[in-house]
């Protein structure tokens, strides 16, 4: 009997040659960079102004970065977690009266608030007024 391991080994070798010769290679064309394209938001969303100041904010743009959050602010004056950010916004500007002012609203409306009270002492603690 004769041994069919040559043959066998033969069709193996070409039944894995020739699907990757028959393929295509897709060719990469490099991706361009597209400029930055600022859409006009016409909407009056809180959320909307809130995401700007970050972006503004990660930019190092902080007068804008406060423009938006005080528009925020517009749209939902209740918002203690706005002020909030106001008064970090304010004291990140080195304006620490300004900061001040924010938080002395923020506790005559809710004057329990823990963060705003921290934030309270440290600013007068800086200013030297403690």
């Amino acid at each position: 009997m004769k041994t069919k391991t040559p043959e066998l080994i033969f069709f193996f070798i070409i039944f894995m040659l020739i699907p990757g010769c028959l393929m295509q290679h897709k060719v990469v064309t490099p991706v361009k960079k597209f400029s930055t394209v600022v859409v006009p938001y016409s909407g009056d969303d809180r959320y909307y102004y809130f995401a700007a100041a970050q972006l503004q904010r990660k930019k190092g743009n902080l007068s804008k970065a406060i423009e938006y959050l005080k528009k925020a602010i517009q749209k939902d004056p209740e918002s203690i977690y706005l002020k909030k950010e106001l008064a970090v916004f304010y004291l990140h500007y080195r304006e620490r009266n300004q900061a001040l002012a924010v938080i002395e609203k923020i506790l005559s409306k809710d004057p329990d608030n823990v963060d705003s009270l921290i934030m309270y002492g440290k600013i007068n603690y800086g200013l030297k007024r403690l």
